[in-house]
Formats: C-alpha cells, structure tokens, sequence
C-alpha cells in the first residue's frame, strides 16, 4: 500500500529526532524539497535509487545520504521501539472504523496508548509517544497519553 504524504511527514519528524537513519538495498526512503514536499526512492540491488514519482535512476552519493529517511516497515519500526528500549504491551484491532490501539511502554516513560485508523499510522504514533511527540502534528508539541 502505497504511502500518505502525512505518513512520510510523520517519518520525516521522527528522522528528525533520531529514527529511521538507516536503509540498505530494498528499501525505500525519501528525501524533502522545500518547493515540492518529499520525493520517495527505491533503493536497487546496486545501491542506485528508483523514484518512485518519475521512474528517474540516480545514484545515492555517500555526502548526500544524511538527506535521505527510511519509509519504514511494520519491522522497522519495532526495531526501532527496542532500539529506544520500548515495549508493545498489546495490539488491539478495534470495531469499524476506529481501527487499531497500541499499548506501549519503556524505562523512560510511562505506559500509554495511542489509537489510530491503520496499523501503520499507529505504529508511527507509538514511536512518537517514546520520543513524546505525535509525529502527525507539525507543532510536535508534547502528547498527554492516558493509561
């Protein structure tokens, strides 16, 4: 399924604080433009990025990678949360059309959960909640999270 331009936000503000840094043959990332928004690339077997918007080719010079984020997976994302020293507590798929909660915890913070209409988007909300952030707010204010 293809990704949201909020999700590819979402993963940009949590590249920001720290995630999804890094990629290897097979994944795709993205990178931002300031005129046009984020641009997502497959990277090939040979370390050569697909765009996924032009089907242009181009190579991924080692001074330019800094630039570029992973759209991660489902499995990133918890190896992301380990990495961080989170725990899903459980998965929850909830009644049409509300979607899905994700209990979470860690060292650092408190358990909470957070609710969202895919299994991804709350992925990407549970990841924040351990950077205290809601990677779908621009503000990144901090969330109140209730137990």
């Amino acid at each position: 399924m293809p990704t949201t331009k909020e999700q590819v936000a979402a993963c940009h503000r949590l590249y920001r604080l720290g995630a999804f840094k890094q990629f290897g043959a097979g994944d795709v990332i993205a990178r931002g433009f300031a005129d046009v928004g984020f641009e997502e690339f497959f990277i090939l077997y040979d370390g050569s990025l697909l765009s996924l918007t032009s089907g242009d080719r181009s190579n991924l010079a080692d001074s330019e990678k800094h630039a570029f984020f992973l759209i991660p997976s489902i499995d990133d994302i918890i190896e992301e949360m380990a990495c961080l020293g989170g725990i899903i507590e459980q998965i929850q798929k909830l009644p049409a059309p509300l979607g899905w909660r994700i209990e979470i915890s860690s060292l650092a913070v408190e358990m909470g959960s957070v609710e969202a209409i895919s299994l991804f988007d709350g992925m990407l909300r549970a990841l924040g909640f351990l950077f205290g952030i809601n990677p779908f707010e621009s503000s990144e204010n901090k969330l109140i999270f209730t137990p």
